[in-house]
């Protein structure tokens, strides 16, 4: 378990002229109690909410 690991430096690599924000990892045993950690990161980025 190692959140997004190296999924942001191969991005990266992948689309070196991309601009990439904050992501969120949410591990899947933790997936039904994320609520709380989705809307702060949510508010942290200014992502609209659905």
């Amino acid at each position: 378990m190692s959140g997004l690991g190296t999924t942001e430096a191969d991005y990266a690599a992948s689309c070196p002229s991309a601009t990439f924000g904050e992501g969120l990892a949410v591990r899947g045993e933790r997936g039904a109690d994320a609520g709380p950690d989705i809307e702060a990161w949510l508010r942290r980025t200014g992502l609209p909410r659905a």
